[in-house]
């Protein structure tokens, strides 16, 4: 028989999976991988456990039905609400062989590999594999990516096809690891629809157990016929990688509202309203009616109806960027036009008084973009005019009084300024002989002195002590950074 290998996490999804895999597979599971820096608690033997079931059966005789695991995700959550708990407990698959680590890449995770030889690796949530886990099993390694390939890529694929409004873009792939994310070839497809009353979590839960179990069966399939499955042909000419860094607090909730208001019978992007769907609760018209919308074609660059205000601070070359921390708040300027004419092409650039007054007269029917500078800097000038000007952008400079007249400069580039002359320690000295009392005792090394600033910031002695220790060792402040005239 063929030996199976699980490679996943310790979250209640995850272990969902492994009681999918052990039930439909049964002894082809020989042991699994866990990504994590502990073996999850789950139900079992131990105290803890005894302690949550008690817990939980005390509850339940007061009509409160909770689950067993306490660090749920709202997703997870969704998913033990529909289908439980699982049965097989964590104490029960360590009877298996298992290896708990953080890297699945390490050295000690490779030999664990090669010392479990399996044939056949299924892959759901963690790190990036190497080669090693895709290449070894001569029947491949399957990966559940919750998201359609075809058009996302990366690990919130669900929340930015509800963003983009994407209705036929939500749902499961099942395909076989390579070396790029989320490349590899497709096995199958498993779109999932809207339902009435669903939100962005319940159809990531909705997602996520329709992954799991076409991951299963095809898992089963393949140990069957003792050989790889035949994989589809996708057209990727949309697809597009999304990092889970780029999906804020922000593009979330509005994910979740497009999703309430397709769900619950809302209006579209362009004002249609559907009384009958959210009176009756009608299901074969809400069906209907999403079908219709997913139709239409979607590109993954749709933004919804608003004003967006895109703020920057410095543009710098990297090779004029004086100082090594000046990265983080400079842009490049070839970079800023790409930007820029990027967005030219999925809104409108209007000037801030422009998107005052259609907000004020409720006129914002399509994506208006506002370009604002912040902190007046130099570069500012000699970088950005002509690009704005080249596209035709009124934009708003926001500029600093006290730095045009030449009297203040914010404490934090003094600081990465000092840094960069080695000479740090200085302004370590002045907080032990200037700042408060309290914050003196401990002051901060010379390497984190600028992170230590912000975290302690106090507008009565900040800049002051900054500014002090900068005038040890020069006579002016560098004022040229900024702009000094309107």
């Amino acid at each position: 028989m063929a030996r199976v290998v699980l490679v996943t996490g310790r979250r209640f999804r995850h272990l969902w999976m492994i009681e999918l895999a052990c039930r439909s597979l049964g002894g082809a599971v020989v042991g699994g991988l866990v990504q994590a820096p502990a073996p999850p608690r789950t139900p079992g033997g131990d105290r803890w456990s005894r302690v949550k079931r008690s817990a939980k059966r005390a509850l339940l005789q007061v009509g409160i039905r909770t689950p067993v695991y306490l660090d749920l995700t709202p997703a997870d959550r969704h998913l033990w609400m529909e289908h439980g708990e699982p049965r097989l407990c964590w104490q029960e698959w360590c009877g298996k062989q298992v290896h708990v680590t953080t890297d699945p890449n390490d050295e000690a995770a490779i030999a664990w590999l090669e010392r479990i030889a399996p044939d056949l690796v299924l892959v759901f949530g963690g790190k990036i594999l190497s080669a090693r886990w895709f290449e070894q099993p001569r029947l491949g390694a399957m990966n559940l990516h919750y998201g359609l390939t075809s058009g996302y890529r990366g690990s919130e694929s669900v929340v930015w096809a509800a963003y983009q409004r994407n209705w036929s873009g939500i749902g499961a792939t099942i395909h076989y690891l390579d070396a790029g994310i989320d490349t590899g070839p497709v096995i199958s497809h498993v779109p999932v629809d809207l339902r009435p009353g669903d939100n962005l979590d319940a159809l990531t839960a909705r997602v996520y157990w329709a992954g799991m179990n076409e991951l299963v069966r095809l898992a089963d399939r393949s140990i069957n016929e003792d050989q790889r499955l035949a994989v589809q042909e996708v057209a990727r000419d949309r697809a597009h990688f999304y990092p889970s860094g780029r999906c804020t607090y922000d593009i979330r909730r509005i994910a979740d509202r497009h999703v309430r208001q397709r769900a619950n019978g809302g209006r579209d992007h362009n004002g249609r309203y559907d009384e009958s769907i959210e009176q009756r609760g009608d299901p074969a018209g809400l069906q209907a009616w999403s079908e219709s919308l997913a139709a239409q074609p979607v590109g993954r660059d749709r933004l919804p109806a608003g004003v967006y205000i895109f703020l920057y601070h410095d543009l710098c070359p990297a090779h004029e960027r004086s100082w090594q921390r000046r990265a983080e708040i400079s842009t490049d300027p070839g970079n800023f036009r790409k930007h820029l004419r990027y967005l030219a092409d999925n809104g409108q650039w209007v000037s801030p008084a422009c998107a005052y007054a259609r907000l004020a007269r409720n006129d914002v029917d399509s994506p208006l973009f506002v370009l604002t500078f912040d902190d007046g800097f130099a570069s500012v000038y000699h970088h950005a005019r002509e690009i704005v000007s080249e596209l035709g952008i009124e934009p708003m400079l926001f500029l600093n009084g006290a730095t045009l007249a030449e009297g203040h400069v914010h404490y934090r580039v003094l600081a990465a300024i000092l840094a960069a002359e080695d000479r740090a320690d200085t302004l370590v000295e002045t907080i032990r002989a200037s700042a408060p009392r309290r914050l003196a005792r401990r002051p901060p090394r010379p390497a984190t002195v600028g992170r230590w600033l912000k975290q302690h910031y106090d507008r009565t002695w900040t800049d002051r002590l900054a500014i002090s220790a900068y005038r040890r060792h020069h006579d002016r402040l560098p004022t040229s950074l900024y702009l000094d005239h309107v």
